[in-house]
């Protein structure tokens, strides 16, 4: 069975998040249109080595494989507002071979950080999800532009969310 990843915020709330202020409009800018999309993820934990075993979940986006921590507080529901879903593109093990690489970069970092080296010691598969977004399309005098905002904790998203979206909807 399918796990999803619970939408808390609601449409309005994702417009009012999403809500564009231009520096010569006093007024933010609503989004001509909003969507709910599901994106594919595959979810990972990883066991670390550093003054004691450490283990950490993670996922990997089914398009392009970004890495992301994994936050234990969400919740699983099924979809309750009808929504885009995207398909797997990308093999579990390609994912998590592109996650991985991400996931060095940022244990390197805590490395540096602590004085400490830490490697992986293990990684196991866990499954697949979907995880929700909001699409908001905003009118610019050279066509459309997007904002991305996660549907589950509220967070904009930046340009590497704009290039998974652009590759799931086939422009990419």
């Amino acid at each position: 069975m399918m796990r999803f990843a619970a939408c808390n915020l609601s449409r309005q709330e994702a417009a009012t998040r999403l809500a564009r202020r231009r520096f010569w409009r006093r007024r933010p800018q609503l989004p001509q249109r909003l969507e709910l999309v599901y994106l594919p993820h595959y979810l990972f934990e990883v066991r670390t080595s550093m003054t004691k075993p450490q283990r950490e979940k993670i996922t990997a986006d089914a398009i392009q494989g970004h890495f992301a921590y994994f936050e234990e507080s969400i919740a699983w529901n099924e979809p309750v507002i009808a929504a885009e879903r995207f398909p797997f593109q990308l093999s579990p093990e390609a994912a998590q071979e592109i996650c991985l690489q991400q996931y060095r970069r940022a244990l390197l970092q805590t490395s540096l950080n602590h004085r400490r080296h830490i490697e992986i010691e293990h990684v196991r598969f866990l499954g697949e999800f979907y995880f929700p977004f909001w699409v908001g399309y905003f009118r610019r005098s050279r066509g459309i532009s997007f904002a991305v905002i996660d549907a589950a904790g509220g967070q904009l998203q930046g340009p590497k969310m704009h290039n998974v979206l652009m590759q799931a909807f086939g422009v990419g």
